[in-house]
């Protein structure tokens, strides 16, 4: 059952996989961490804006990283809340160890866990995407021109008229500004 979400209230995350990154995608890297920085300060600003229920696709790297800031801000008393929006039944199963740890960890520690789709078909992932943009009023991605889901996601969110806050484009040190 999908829980209720209110878009007004909602945002969602797009953004690339480790290996589409155009920086190390590694804990020491400083690019990730300042990433990681940034995700967080544009999750407690959202918070602070009323957006309370953040949308997230999933898939390693961008995802996972978001859904983390999610629960960091949870943790810190944002009342943030997590809605994992699994593509498809089994999705991680054959991912490696770690990916599937955070992947587990995020479903576990989300206040809801919406599976898609019972098995895989061409075009879960973009139906995966739609149903993310069709449930937020506002998207937070990292998009630096890479074709693919995130591509599609963030043309998707324009055609909705959903306003997208890019951390490619904004850097870090921008990520402070109004939603």
């Amino acid at each position: 059952m999908t829980p209720s979400i209110d878009r007004a209230e909602a945002a969602a995350f797009s953004g690339y996989r480790p290996e589409k990154f155009p920086f190390p995608y590694t804990p020491d890297s400083p690019a990730y961490r300042a990433l990681r920085e940034g995700l967080y300060r544009a999750v407690t600003t959202a918070c602070q804006k009323g957006r309370r229920t953040f949308l997230c696709g999933m898939a390693t790297g961008f995802d996972t990283l978001a859904g983390l800031q999610v629960l960091k801000a949870r943790g810190a008393g944002y009342g943030a809340q997590l809605v994992c929006a699994v593509p498809y039944a089994g999705v991680a199963d054959h991912w490696p160890r770690p990916d599937r740890y955070a992947f587990d960890h995020l479903c576990r520690e989300a206040s809801a866990v919406i599976t898609l789709s019972p098995r895989y078909f061409t075009g879960c992932f973009h139906a995966r995407n739609r149903w993310l943009i069709d449930h937020a009023g506002l998207l937070i991605c990292y998009h630096c021109g890479v074709p693919g889901g995130t591509a599609y996601t963030v043309r998707y969110a324009k055609s909705k008229g959903v306003p997208i806050q890019n951390l490619a484009e904004e850097g870090p040190e921008q990520l402070t500004l109004a939603l």
